[in-house]
């Protein structure tokens, strides 16, 4: 396995779709050679960007909202 700060597009399209089949870290990590805590780490930052873009919407609006008053 080589070290490589960054994804490419076609390993980040392989994981999506190995992880809509369910398949584990482990052998994602074996089809693009990189190491599953990779995986795992760029699959946890997705997650909370997801949970956090939908919250930083709602507080800009709320911003909005009240500073237009």
């Amino acid at each position: 396995m080589y070290k490589n700060k960054h994804l490419s597009l076609e390993e980040r399209l392989i994981i999506e779709r190995e992880l809509r089949l369910s398949r584990s870290f482990k052998s994602i990590s074996k089809l693009i050679d990189k190491d599953c805590t990779t995986i795992s780490r760029k699959l946890k930052i997705i997650i909370k960007l997801k949970i956090l873009v939908p919250m930083e919407k709602l507080l800009i609006t709320a911003f909005i909202e009240i500073t237009a008053k």
